[in-house]
């Protein structure tokens, strides 16, 4: 089994760029749109990939992604909350902390005290990031 995040995000081209320089990634398969953002793209940690995003205002109709942060309603693509945070462990605490410092730029939420133990993990962050993309990241 391979389980992967999908981002269904507007913004694909600077996510994109902010993704890779937080967590080190590379790109992987990458199909755009005319304009230039992502209808596919893979990011990769070596030869695994651990996230792909679409933009998500180019998804109008697309039925096969209702129930999910692309949900389409009435022709319009809207966003609503979602469950699901996006975990990244494993990680030194050098790489949570640049992680952090990364994805606190225009954050919609995040702790100022930065990273911070846990009974369960030596460091730990929780962030929803400016493009609405829930992070909890540690090592």
């Amino acid at each position: 089994m391979r389980i992967i995040a999908q981002l269904c995000i507007d913004g694909t081209i600077e996510a994109a760029e902010l993704y890779k320089e937080a967590f080190d990634l590379t790109l992987g398969l990458t199909v755009k749109h005319d304009d230039g953002t992502y209808a596919h793209l893979s990011l990769m940690c070596g030869d695994a990939e651990v996230l792909s995003m679409t933009e998500k205002s180019k998804l109008e109709g697309a039925a096969h992604l209702k129930g999910t942060n692309a949900e389409c309603h009435a022709g319009n693509t809207r966003a609503f909350d979602s469950p699901v945070t996006v975990g990244i462990y494993g990680l030194t605490k050098e790489a949570v902390q640049k992680a952090y410092d990364i994805l606190k730029k225009d954050a919609i939420l995040f702790d100022p005290e930065g990273p911070k133990s846990l009974p369960w993990l030596e460091l730990d962050f929780h962030i929803i990031d400016k493009f609405g993309v829930s992070w909890e990241v540690g090592t």
